[in-house]
């Protein structure tokens, strides 16, 4: 039930899908063992980002000692939870939703950590405020201007883009 969430945080974190493969086994083993000290039934969801987001780290940095460099990990690698806006049958509307869906995820690449895990925590996996707190450890309130001000700055820097399409259009 939760494989699917796992994979896609963990390659979300990692960009090769291989070594996010390895982390999300691990993050598996992970909550396995530690599934008993879990008291809250309720905050298993964000315990369980928490877990993966610790893992995939983990092996980032594992990685990066054998490699014996900072090769870092491509962490913004969701392109498959943006929604698909192609109009059938139309190639130019099907190219600028493209285009879009390209800025969106350009954008959302440029935030900081924290602001960028809140807004795909609460936005692509539907986790609520108090959730994603526990999951970053912050509060709900931080949370919540996290997403606010992501959502600010990623207007700031499509505005271009939707000024140029209102000229065009």
């Amino acid at each position: 039930m939760f494989a699917k969430s796992i994979l896609f945080e963990a390659r979300r974190y990692i960009g090769n899908p291989h070594d996010a493969d390895d982390a999300a086994q691990e993050a598996v083993i992970a909550m396995h063992r530690s599934i008993g000290g879990l008291r809250d039934p309720d905050a298993f969801r964000p315990w369980m980002y928490r877990l993966v987001k610790y893992c995939c780290l983990k092996h980032v940095r594992r990685l990066n000692v054998l490699k014996g460099g900072e090769d870092a990990a491509d962490i913004d690698d969701y392109s498959e939870s943006l929604p698909d806006e192609r109009s059938e049958g139309n190639p130019q509307e099907s190219l600028l939703a493209d285009e879009r869906v390209a800025l969106i995820r350009k954008a959302i690449g440029q935030l900081c950590e924290r602001q960028r895990e809140s807004l795909i925590l609460y936005y692509y996996e539907n986790l609520t405020y108090s959730e994603i707190a526990y999951a970053l450890g912050c509060t709900a309130s931080t949370v919540s201007t996290n997403i606010m001000k992501a959502k600010r700055n990623i207007a700031r820097m499509l505005a271009p883009y939707e000024a140029a399409e209102t000229v065009e259009g």
